[in-house]
């Protein structure tokens, strides 16, 4: 299980960076239609593509860590209630087979032969 889940969060954090790589590309052809020139080599070391740069990779790479500590934490309650509903029925266990066997609490004679 703890395989799956590990997979799992990892799956999701490589996602939202895919999807951060193409948004990326996305802005620039967006912004290219409105003019920004992003022709040579030296137009993207502008303070704007500097900021491009980490605008879509650190934001997406935190929503991804909020969904993976979102579910991590989703799974940890359910497993803790799973937990305190075992410790329930192990507790009460006992007492429902003593008291439905022997309603007064005294142990049963042993047959004589």
């Amino acid at each position: 299980q703890g395989n799956r889940t590990q997979h799992r969060n990892w799956a999701i954090r490589l996602w939202g960076q895919g999807i951060a790589s193409l948004m990326y590309r996305v802005w620039y052809m967006t912004l290219s239609w409105f003019g920004y020139q992003t022709t040579t080599l030296e137009q993207f070391h502008r303070p704007v593509d500097e900021f491009l740069d980490w605008w879509f990779f650190v934001p997406n790479l935190v929503v991804a860590e909020l969904v993976v500590w979102n579910l991590t934490r989703e799974e940890r309650k359910e497993q803790e209630e799973i937990e305190r509903e075992e410790a329930l029925i192990d507790d009460s266990e006992p007492e429902a087979i003593n008291s439905a066997t022997h309603p007064d609490g005294d142990e049963p004679e042993s047959p004589r032969a």
